[in-house]
């Protein structure tokens, strides 16, 4: 009787370190990394500045290229606007079942009208109407003669069009064969042939600050800045900030387009480009985004050479 009760005893021990091991188990598989989703959201901007800390200042993209920091006496600024720098960027407007094109924006699904995108090509002196994967001339009231398509993949939708020159201009929008209807890409495409390059598949929210085209010798040369990746110190408002911004360069050297330089965030965002003489001065602008609770701090003033 005694054996009995010995061997029920040492089961039910057996049968406890069994349990006690499932529960461990368990624990690690879902309490553990419960704690560490918790904890990446009370410290996600105390994680994002740790990030930044360790990240580059600037990733030069191809050889002879030489960046020096300058120094700058200029006070912190006001919270700055983003725009689109030298030329505007294309406006959106509604198009109706007559072909008319009118200013406003549907708010509700039962709304008139079907979202476009109108922009002016200043080098170009035309005007184009923006539709899904489709270019149209644009009369000045409203849609005009079907100008293609293009090319593979097809945008499902396009956010945003900035005219770089007479060939050229940027865009950003969703592709009709992605499984992700947030995702978006950022092109160059050709005015002539509707041709696309892919310029990231990470670009930075547009709607937020979108790329800037600075002009130089009127249309003898272009520097495009275009922002990538996402640092986010917190949900919603103003809590992000690109990872980087990126110069490409349009003149005779690089009539194609050429990625000349990345700057990172612990640089400052690209705010604007000037040339003096043969040197572009860039001003950066490093202050964290409000949501982050850090005061704003004084422009970084960077200068770039090409030998």
């Amino acid at each position: 009787m005694l054996c009995l009760v010995f061997g029920f005893l040492k089961g039910c021990i057996l049968y406890m370190k069994i349990f006690l091991w499932f529960v461990g188990v368990g624990f690690v598989i879902v309490i553990i990394p419960l704690l560490i989703l918790v904890s990446s959201m009370v410290f996600r901007s105390q994680i994002e500045q740790l990030k930044v800390y360790y990240s580059p200042e600037h990733l030069l993209l191809m050889e002879g290229v030489t960046v020096v920091e300058i120094n700058s006496n200029m006070p912190p600024p006001a919270e700055e606007t983003p725009d689109t720098g030298d030329l505007q960027g294309g406006k959106e407007m509604l198009l109706y079942e007559d072909g008319s094109i009118k200013e406003g924006r549907r708010i509700f699904d039962d709304d008139l009208g079907t979202e476009v995108i109108v922009s002016f090509n200043k080098a170009r002196q035309e005007s184009y109407v923006f539709k899904n994967n489709q270019v149209f001339e644009y009369s000045g009231e409203g849609k005009g003669k079907n100008l293609g398509s293009f090319s593979p993949p097809g945008f499902a939708h396009i956010d945003f069009v900035l005219p770089v020159n007479t060939r050229y201009m940027i865009m950003h929008g969703s592709m009709g064969d992605s499984s992700y209807p947030s995702e978006r890409l950022l092109w160059q495409v050709e005015y002539d042939g509707l041709k696309k390059t892919q310029l990231s598949n990470n670009p930075y929210y547009s709607f937020v600050r979108p790329p800037k085209v600075f002009l130089f010798d009127e249309f003898g040369e272009q520097v495009v800045v275009y922002y990538t990746g996402s640092y986010d110190f917190a949900f919603g408002g103003d809590s992000s900030r690109p990872e980087y911004s990126i110069l490409r360069f349009y003149n005779s050297r690089f009539p194609e387009g050429r990625d000349i330089i990345k700057f990172g965030f612990k640089a400052g965002t690209v705010i604007d480009v000037s040339k003096v003489n043969d040197a572009y001065i860039l001003t950066a602008d490093p202050s964290f985004p409000a949501m982050a609770d850090k005061p704003r701090v004084s422009p970084k003033k960077w200068k770039v050479v090409i030998d």
